[in-house]
């Protein structure tokens, strides 16, 4: 998991810990399922902090952290609850140590920051973990909050055949698009899909700007209808092209 001696110290800790049957049964297991966090012509790079961090998480205690926002670089007070590693990257879930909610007295809501953007980490005394914090529970609505909040727009656009395979691997919100117009189409509720196989679909999309590169890519599988300030850039770049 790019956490090289730690985990394999653990590892090593948690399999001499085990009733002889169940080292086996684990030795058996790891000889035959492997996970490989990175995607295809890519590599996991070691990341920077990650092992102090680790432990920091383990041992409860907060951290003090330069941190490289949108913003640009700000200073940070956290209490780490949890480490989360998605399609390689690694994640931190983490409470504010100071903050307005807490001054005055509520609980702060947990926020995540990617680990390869810290700068600078140093870790300080325990602090009193909340015992009911569910990591997987947080991941999971943190997620789908990013993934529905991301879409401020729709596009209006016909895909070949070729063009909605190739834009179906896009992402989630993408796809389920697809699949509805295509559903919609076969149940006979429009007339999304002409005789040719193209289909007429609404996708959701990021910004203009996102929204042109994601459909140029598609070349002559695609055809943009809507909004017009897209169909505009669309054209534009093919033109500069």
């Amino acid at each position: 998991l790019g956490l090289g001696d730690t985990m394999a110290s653990a590892h090593l800790k948690l399999l001499a810990a085990l009733p002889r049957a169940w080292q086996l049964e684990a030795q058996r297991v790891s000889a035959r399922f492997h996970v490989d966090l990175a995607s295809w012509y890519r590599r996991v790079k070691p990341v920077e902090h990650l092992r102090v961090l680790a432990d920091a998480v383990w041992a409860d205690r907060w951290v003090a952290i330069r941190y490289e926002s949108w913003e640009g670089v700000v200073d940070r007070e956290l209490e780490p609850l949890g480490l989360v590693i998605k399609a390689g990257e690694w994640y931190l879930a983490a409470l504010p140590r100071h903050g307005r909610a807490r001054a005055r007295g509520r609980v702060p809501t947990p926020r995540t920051y990617r680990v390869s953007n810290i700068r600078d980490l140093t870790v300080h005394e325990p602090f009193a973990r909340a015992p009911d914090f569910d990591l997987s529970a947080y991941w999971s609505e943190s997620t789908r909050r990013f993934e529905r909040d991301i879409y401020r727009a729709t596009a209006e656009i016909r895909l070949s055949p070729r063009g909605r395979k190739l834009l179906r691997n896009e992402n989630a919100a993408v796809e389920d698009a697809i699949d509805r117009a295509a559903e919609a189409t076969a149940e006979g509720a429009g007339t999304s899909t002409s005789n040719d196989g193209w289909l007429h679909v609404t996708i959701p999309i990021e910004s203009i700007n996102h929204a042109t590169g994601q459909l140029l890519a598609l070349g002559i599988d695609a055809l943009v209808l809507a909004p017009p300030e897209l169909r505009d850039r669309v054209r534009a770049t093919a033109r500069a092209v």
